[in-house]
């Protein structure tokens, strides 16, 4: 089993006690006491809307104290894997306090094979990482090379490196500080900067030029109400316009309000959507972009469940609603399914949400578990961009 099993207990007065344990009955967290309020919702914080400290993004903000030009050099020595080469860790005499391995895709333009190979080989490195006990005073620092969009003009070369980035995000969480990501931009990281990263204690940096960047959560601006994109009652959406060049553009949602205007009369597909999230942005494209025909899939169709009222919900709007079974990780499925849209009503955005939960700890993972949730992400995901360009 990949679920956490948790034990809630009665503390006294309002509060709780809890603990968790993962599939092999290992500890993953506990509160002697947690206690539960209730929220005033009739009086939210002076100078806020009602959602202004519910939406955030993502933004990478430069290190002041950590120069891609200086620093000092890094003490111990650091050693450097080469993941190609199939590391052993048991090989090693010594494991120094600081190891490094370079990860990145063979370039040989296999988006999607490099994402399960990167991941998988990564998966077992870790995994390695945490089982020899010679590590545990170690840090592991991956480092990648335009595998995150880091500020204005960045752009992300490879997407394999970045489905690392994924794997190594929910390891950094269940290890903490066992862990460094580093993310250049073409460039060789130095001694100094290595050093000055393992300093300033960031999990995940990028360097640009002679910036060192950190990930930091901040809030959207002009989040409050449906006019600038956010549903109050659904939450809130972001589309990819199709119909602006090769690629997807980011078209609405909270702080764009003001972009592109969907094409009412264009088919709009969503990939799993059948599902509570599929239906969730069915119900906000038509309510608040005027989306007149939607185009759902799920491996089921019509049998999902839910599908049935789903469709009668939106035909009820003045909505025109196609229901296919479609498994979006086969490619032969995804160009049948996109040969049946309407030419009088062509794709003009493309919502994919389709995915499989298959959730466990890094020690319990595989690759072959791996490939199970990548397929209706990694693998589809590039079928839609390549079909529908």
């Amino acid at each position: 089993a990949s679920v956490l099993r948790v034990r809630l207990a009665w503390a006294g007065g309002d509060a709780v006690s809890l603990s968790a344990v993962d599939a092999a009955g290992e500890p993953v967290l506990s509160a002697r006491s947690l206690v539960l309020r209730p929220i005033a919702a009739d009086r939210p914080a002076a100078g806020s809307t009602p959602y202004r400290d519910s939406l955030f993004q993502l933004a990478w903000t430069a290190l002041p104290e950590v120069s891609a030009a200086a620093g000092t050099e890094l003490d111990p020595v650091e050693l450097t894997l080469d993941l190609a080469s199939d590391p052993e860790l048991a090989a090693l005499e010594v494991v120094p306090e600081v190891v490094t391995v370079v990860v990145g895709s063979d370039g040989d333009g296999d988006v999607v094979g490099s994402a399960h190979a990167l991941t998988a080989r990564v998966l077992g490195l870790v995994q390695g990482w945490l089982a020899d006990e010679r590590c545990a005073d170690s840090r592991l620092v991956v480092v990648t090379r335009g595998a995150v969009v880091a500020g204005a003009g960045d752009a992300v070369t490879d997407l394999g490196a970045a489905a690392v980035w994924g794997l190594m995000r929910s390891a950094q969480s269940e290890n903490p500080g066992r862990f460094v990501l580093i993310d250049l931009d073409g460039q060789e990281i130095s001694a100094s900067v290595l050093s000055g990263v393992l300093a300033s204690g960031e999990p995940q940096v990028a360097v640009r030029g002679d910036e060192v960047r950190a990930a930091r959560l901040v809030r959207v601006p002009g989040s409050g109400g449906s006019a600038d994109g956010f549903d109050a009652e659904h939450g809130s959406a972001r589309g990819f316009d199709l119909t602006d060049g090769p690629g997807y553009e980011r078209d609405s949602g909270p702080g764009g309000g003001a972009g592109r205007v969907w094409d009412p009369e264009g088919t709009v597909l969503i990939t799993g959507g059948t599902g509570g999230l599929g239906g969730l942005f069915a119900r906000h494209v038509v309510a608040e972009r005027g989306v007149r025909r939607l185009l759902l899939t799920s491996r089921r169709g019509l049998e999902a469940p839910g599908a049935v009222e789903l469709r009668a919900e939106l035909i009820a709007h003045g909505v025109e609603v196609a229901i296919v079974a479609c498994d979006v990780a086969d490619r032969g499925q995804v160009v049948a399914l996109l040969a049946g849209v309407d030419a009088e009503h062509p794709l003009t955005a493309v919502i994919h949400t389709a995915g499989v939960l298959d959730d466990g700890t890094i020690p319990s993972l595989s690759p072959e578990r791996l490939e199970t949730v990548l397929r209706p992400k990694v693998d589809a995901a590039w079928h839609l961009h390549e079909l529908s360009a």
